[in-house]
């Protein structure tokens, strides 16, 4: 288990995008199996930002247990 912060908004803001840039590259090759696969870590990621982005709302911190 680890503690994520507001401080760690802007990394998983990057990795988010990072991720549905080579969700895009993949769709151009035809690689859908690898596209499909990115689609859940960006699902993932959405969950933690949102997750921080409530945090940061009601003031706490947000503890992950990936």
């Amino acid at each position: 288990m680890f503690i994520t912060t507001s401080e760690d908004l802007p990394a998983h803001e990057a990795h988010r995008h990072r991720t549905l840039t080579l969700i895009a590259q993949l769709e151009a090759r035809g690689q859908t199996k690898l596209a499909d696969q990115n689609r859940l870590v960006l699902e993932q990621l959405d969950a933690r930002i949102a997750q921080i982005k409530q945090a940061i709302a009601t003031g706490g911190a947000h503890r992950d247990a990936s």
